[in-house]
């Protein structure tokens, strides 16, 4: 009988929670018995009966068990400080996971920075091959900009939506913000393919009028992206985007679409959304303004608002 006493909780010492947590996804993937593993665990005394058991349901019970027990699992191994990693280690040999055991033995915080960086190299550039073969490592770890590898696969234009569907199988959160408050669907819009913006609404159920920094929505970085503006604009305003809505400094996406954007996605948005040409910004400036500012297609654009000024 396993005895209660010397269990602690917290989380798991750092250099042990790396180790685990960089090699997250590819402990998932390869512990095909998370329910004798839960009872070695339970022997060790670093999993309490409540625990064990809650395994034991999600295996049997919970779509995808293998999996979603083997995730729970982890979880709670994480959580337990004191030696739960030199008892974890011990439970995987004995159970004959040795080549598990290996690669967290041989994980060190060099080897898990080159990983996460070639994780993200390949969400951006690379095919779901190369992500694949990458199933061994955080899929929800932060750049510098606070961005997860789903942003990567979000602005790609190498297979996005399929790279998208394999992290977010793999436990990747949709829901997360970068450091500027944006979402994966305010970085599609901005750099990814309508495709891409499509599925995270239509499959995901994203929110096209969730803001972001500036307080601005997806439609905002529609108007300033160079990959197929007006189709995105279309789709979204079709999925009930507020064509009105205002940042924090009162600029509408027209403002950002004369600043930022091509004569097509102007005229878009004047002829066919009838946006007001007359509009200022907190700081009183008008979309004629912001056409003087930046060099993209300048002259075309303050040309056609001044033409169009004229007839309204």
């Amino acid at each position: 009988m396993s005895s209660y006493q010397g269990r602690l909780k917290g989380r798991m010492p750092e250099d042990d929670y790396v180790k685990v947590r960089a090699n997250y996804t590819d402990l998932c993937e390869h512990i095909k018995e998370p329910v004798k593993l839960s009872t070695k665990l339970f022997e060790k005394n670093v999993f309490d009966i409540d625990q064990k058991e809650e395994i034991q349901k999600l295996f049997r019970n919970a779509e995808n068990g293998r999996w979603t027990a083997a995730d729970k699992l982890l979880m709670y191994v994480l959580s337990n400080c004191g030696d739960a990693y030199g008892k974890f280690i011990q439970c995987l040999r004995e159970l004959g996971y040795r080549e598990i055991v290996n690669v967290l033995e041989n994980t060190t915080n060099d080897t898990r920075q080159q990983q996460q960086q070639q994780l993200f190299k390949a969400c951006r550039h690379g095919t779901l091959d190369d992500i694949k073969n990458m199933v061994n490592i955080d899929v929800n770890v932060r750049d510098k900009w606070d961005q997860t590898p789903l942003f990567d696969c979000c602005g790609s234009s190498v297979s996005p939506v399929d790279k998208i569907k394999y992290l977010v199988s793999h436990q990747a959160d949709i829901n997360a913000r970068d450091s500027d408050n944006s979402t994966i669907l305010h970085w599609a819009c901005m750099n990814g393919t309508l495709s891409t913006v499509q599925y995270l609404v239509d499959d995901l159920h994203m929110n096209v009028n969730t803001t972001g920094r500036y307080n601005r929505t997806p439609l905002f970085y529609c108007c300033m992206s160079s990959v197929s503006p007006v189709d995105k604009i279309k789709y979204l305003v079709s999925h009930q985007a507020d064509i009105n809505a205002r940042d924090s400094n009162n600029t509408t996406i027209l403002h950002l679409a004369c600043l930022f954007s091509t004569l097509s996605t102007v005229q878009y948005l004047v002829e066919c959304l009838h946006l007001d040409l007359h509009v200022k910004n907190k700081g009183g400036q008008t979309v004629l303004d912001y056409c003087r500012t930046l060099d993209t297609e300048q002259d075309e654009k303050i040309k056609y608002i001044t033409d169009q000024m004229k007839l309204k």
